[in-house]
């Protein structure tokens, strides 16, 4: 009996998995469904957030590029530049990050980004910004310009208070 107990909880938990694994395409698909047939900006904005947001974590090689574009010309047109230059930049460092080969196309973004925010003085909000930069130089083999971003994080934290980003650098 608890031989066909244990074999049940196996099969159940493998289906779960792959029920599971399948579902984010499908969430995938559902979402480019949903902003083929939507007009509202807002709505837009939503599901496009999404579609990129699981592309990044998913690691998608899918239409992210065209949809990073997207978002940045409806920031743009309602005059949302912070969200615009985020999206433009960050979004597209994010997925560039993901993939050894684009890790240069990755810094430059990160670059671009980091710029905008230091011209609205707000290059001190993210440490983990510089974290991330800071494991890129890492993962090409360059530790001096990573440890240059770990300090930089490392400043931030230390301003405001963040202990969690601390045990990070």
């Amino acid at each position: 009996l608890m031989l066909k107990y244990l074999k049940f909880i196996s099969i159940f938990c493998f289906l779960k998995v792959a029920i599971f694994n399948g579902q984010t395409y499908n969430n995938l698909d559902l979402y480019e469904d949903r902003l083929k047939k939507t007009h509202q900006v807002n709505s837009k904005i939503r599901l496009l957030e999404k579609i990129i947001d699981i592309s990044i974590q998913q690691k998608y090689k899918n239409d992210i590029q065209n949809y990073i574009g997207s978002l940045s010309s409806i920031y743009l047109s309602i005059s949302d530049s912070s969200n615009y230059y985020k999206t433009r930049y960050y979004s597209k460092a994010m997925y560039h990050s993901n993939f050894p080969l684009e890790v240069p196309l990755a810094l430059r973004n990160y670059s671009e980004y980091v710029d905008y925010l230091k011209t609205k003085n707000k290059e001190t909000e993210n440490g983990y910004l510089y974290v991330d930069i800071g494991n890129l130089y890492t993962s090409i083999g360059l530790n001096e310009s990573a440890i240059k971003q770990y300090k930089v994080a490392e400043k931030i934290f230390h301003i405001q208070k963040l202990n969690n980003g601390l045990t990070t650098v």
